[in-house]
């Protein structure tokens, strides 16, 4: 028993629950403080360890570098969109003249702009968008002139893939389009089938680039300009025929196909002009002109014999 009780004093005791405490400062003096001033024990949360929290970090960077560029892609496929129509085209002045004359034509129903000026694919379509920004600095910086110096690129698969037959109308029966398809490209005769732009358009719209018109004709020179040169065919129609041809040398038969019997040479009676008017030989012969021909030309256009005269020939040739 005695054992036990001095092993007891030996140990500290702990103290009771809400009993005093007592604590000694530094001068040895002991005093005592309650129980309910003592500071409780907290439990503090364990954190992340740092590498969580930097993948943490890291995850929503990635994830907002992913919405960005879903968005940015979006609206550029808008955009591209956008751009493609014919509409746009006519939103900077310059293109005025040219989407009204498309618009006006027989392609405004059946192709876009981008169908014959942009090779076909959605790859070759974004990509001509960065080619296009030249246009969009030549619109900012005034160098803008139409016509340009050289013509627009208009290669044949581009023709081809709306038109792979061409049956051509109101033309003579020995035109051969065949024939005429290997000598050239299809823009040699169809320059203006898209857009026929006249310069009066370009002009008014202040876009005139009267170096550009006249360097493309002397490079584009006819070999028969009507009203000069050797194929002087004063009073003719503008025709693309003339890029190649001698108009006077061919004769009007290879184009004009007569609704009357073969009479011989057609500039006996006609001259050229917006229509192949009607034109009499020159005659002396008074009245002539309310006569019914024939009067004069009973059996042929190409003789004269008349009863009217005791010759048998009108006056004059």
């Amino acid at each position: 028993m005695t054992k036990k009780r001095a092993a007891g004093r030996g140990r500290a005791r702990k103290p009771a629950a809400g009993a005093p405490v007592k604590k000694t400062d530094s001068k040895g003096l002991a005093s005592e403080q309650p129980a309910a001033e003592r500071p409780a024990s907290r439990k503090r949360a364990s954190a992340p360890p740092p590498s969580k929290w930097r993948a943490l970090g890291v995850w929503r960077w990635v994830i907002a570098a992913a919405v960005v560029v879903v968005v940015a892609i979006g609206a550029f496929l808008v955009t591209a969109q956008a751009t493609d129509a014919p509409t746009f085209c006519g939103i900077c002045h310059e293109m005025q003249p040219y989407y009204d004359a498309w618009k006006g034509g027989h392609h405004a129903h059946s192709a876009q702009c981008v169908e014959c000026h942009v090779e076909p694919g959605a790859s070759q379509r974004l990509t001509h968008k960065f080619v296009a920004l030249g246009e969009v600095w030549a619109h900012f910086t005034g160098f803008a002139g139409f016509p340009m110096a050289r013509p627009a690129d208009m290669p044949d698969s581009r023709c081809i893939a709306c038109h792979p037959t061409v049956k051509p109308k109101n033309m003579p029966a020995a035109f051969s389009h065949e024939m005429h398809a290997k000598r050239g490209p299809c823009a040699l005769c169809h320059s203006t089938t898209g857009h026929d732009v006249a310069a009066t358009a370009l002009q008014s719209t202040g876009v005139y680039n009267a170096a550009n018109a006249a360097a493309r004709a002397t490079a584009h020179s006819a070999k028969a300009t009507p009203g000069a040169g050797k194929a002087d065919l004063p009073g003719h129609v503008n025709v693309v025929c003339t890029n190649c041809h001698d108009m006077a040398a061919t004769g009007c038969p290879a184009c004009h196909q007569p609704g009357h019997e073969p009479r011989g040479d057609c500039a006996q009676c006609h001259k050229p002009g917006p229509r192949f008017t009607f034109v009499h030989p020159t005659t002396t012969m008074p009245g002539w002109q309310s006569m019914q021909c024939r009067t004069c030309h009973p059996t042929s256009y190409t003789q004269v014999n008349c009863t009217c005269h005791k010759n048998g020939q009108p006056e004059g040739n």
